[in-house]
């Protein structure tokens, strides 16, 4: 039994119907407090879980989880739309009865990559289908409107998309220091330390959690309204609304109806005179005239060519009749059919389950793959360390043994780029012998930051950082220092050697 809907129901095109689901959740208030209050303690738990270096995680994790999120709003969409009353309390108190009941394991697995999820996902949640019931219905659910549902799911992907970077636009309009555009450009260029990597992550965070947020609504209850009007196309939903109506209206004057023909047949009753049988002379229920047959069958061809009347052919194909001895062993056959049938569809989605993990874990441990791949390719005979770079020579006879306080003795003559090149030729030094760090002729500053990271501590980054821009600027800016530059350059190199 259908049961009473909030929205007029009647067939519409599909585009139609998708624009009622969009238009559904502009009216539901109660549906956007329950969802953000939702989806906020949802972010805030993976926020808390996930170590901060691994906070980019959150971005996948949250993305992944979208099927759970369609069944709590669906669950709070469905009331709405049924006339049901709900609180806050009893949406959330429904959650563990969508996570068991609501196939979310598969959807969370091999059904994540579905474009029809939000079409579709009413037979497991509402209807409660499983198994073949569940495949059947949705292969009849998806003759129609399949396209306009995968369509749904890409253009609001990128619709979701386009507000995550719109959050970072609006950024850089009202920061009126520039700093989240050095930001920006700090992280294309690659060296960017790991304060500012770890505020960087958490705003990718929160924009996409806000994305999510203002997107995901619409995505369901187009897809809902979608599945309403397939099944007014199948079962005239619309009709039965109609009549439903009537009958409710009806049924409040059944009473006084029912009171005043009682009445009105009593009286007719009483009033009736009794008949006389025996005056009666019997009347033979027929027409005066009798045709003939072949104006009798003209006539009855007439009437049945009238509108009311007429009748059409359908053809459809029909399986052939089977031998006796092949019906006994279809049973048979039709069962281990269905058993290869789910053997298979349990190992794709095992296999597409395996290689999401693989890509996930290969991401997350590129680093040490690639470390581990390193030797391998790196039998070759190691190049010895560049003599110069970038003009500057980093033999370990052009340096001095005190390196600091010849930096300091040419920064008081106020010779600024003798002393910065000091420094900053004590830097590669380390980098190239030391270290071992294979720097190239055509590797700029930059780069060298980049292929520093991975192999020096935290201080060291920060000293080099900080000297190669202020190199930067005194070598090919020709801008002086400031007097206290040198200052907090050997603080910073001090700090770097004691580690």
């Amino acid at each position: 039994m259908t049961p009473k809907l909030t929205i007029a129901l009647r067939e519409r095109t599909p585009f139609e119907a998708l624009d009622l689901g969009l238009r559904l959740t502009q009216t539901a208030k109660l549906l956007w407090l329950g969802w953000v209050l939702f989806s906020v303690l949802v972010g805030l738990l993976f926020w808390a879980l996930l170590p901060s270096e691994q906070l980019w995680l959150g971005l996948i994790v949250l993305w992944w989880l979208k099927p759970l999120y369609d069944r709590f709003l669906l669950h709070g969409l469905s009331k709405q739309v049924s006339e049901q009353p709900l609180t806050l309390i009893q949406w959330f108190n429904a959650l563990p009865k969508l996570l068991i009941s609501s196939n979310l394991l598969a959807a969370l697995t091999w059904k994540r990559f579905s474009l029809v999820r939000s079409y579709v996902q009413s037979l497991w949640q509402l209807e409660g289908l499983t198994g073949k019931a569940a495949r059947k219905r949705r292969t009849l659910l998806t003759n129609q409107f399949n396209r306009h549902a995968v369509l749904l799911t890409l253009s609001l992907f990128l619709a979701q998309i386009a507000i995550f970077l719109s959050c970072y636009g609006l950024l850089l309009l009202f920061d009126p220091t520039e700093a989240t555009t050095e930001h920006i450009r700090n992280v294309f260029a690659g060296y960017v330390d790991r304060e500012e990597e770890y505020w960087h992550h958490l705003l990718d965070y929160s924009f996409w959690l806000v994305a999510i947020i203002l997107i995901e609504p619409f995505y369901v209850a187009a897809g809902f309204t979608l599945y309403l009007n397939r099944r007014v196309q199948l079962e005239a939903w619309d009709i039965e609304q109609a009549l439903r109506a009537m009958a409710q209206r009806l049924s409040q004057k059944a009473h006084h109806l029912a009171l005043g023909v009682l009445c009105t047949f009593t009286l007719f009753i009483i009033t009736l005179p009794t008949p006389n049988y025996a005056a009666e002379s019997p009347a033979e229920p027929l027409a005066e005239e009798h045709l003939p047959a072949n104006q009798a069958k003209q006539q009855i061809t007439t009437i049945l060519d009238e509108h009311e009347l007429q009748t059409r052919t359908v053809y459809r194909w029909v399986a052939k009749e089977k031998d006796k001895e092949k019906g006994k062993n279809s049973s048979n056959a039709k069962l281990s059919d269905q058993i290869i049938t789910s053997l298979a569809q349990l190992l794709e989605g095992s296999l597409w389950l395996f290689i999401a993990i693989g890509l996930i874990l290969a991401f997350i441990y590129r680093e040490a793959l690639l470390k581990l791949l390193r030797p391998y390719q790196a039998k070759k005979t190691t190049p010895p360390p560049p003599a110069t770079l970038f003009g500057l020579d980093l033999s370990a006879e052009s340096l001095p043994k005190d390196i600091p306080a010849a930096a300091q003795a040419a920064w008081q003559q106020g010779h600024y780029r003798e002393a910065l090149s000091l420094l900053y030729r004590s830097a590669l030094h380390q980098l190239t012998h030391q270290q071992q760090l294979q720097i190239q002729a055509h590797h700029t500053e930059g780069d060298v930051l980049v292929l520093a990271q991975p192999h020096s501590s935290k201080p060291q980054l920060e000293y080099l950082t900080l000297l190669t821009r202020y190199w930067q600027q005194t070598a090919y800016g020709h801008i002086n220092p400031a007097p206290e530059v040198l200052t907090q350059l050997l603080n910073a190199h001090q700090q770097a050697e004691a580690v």
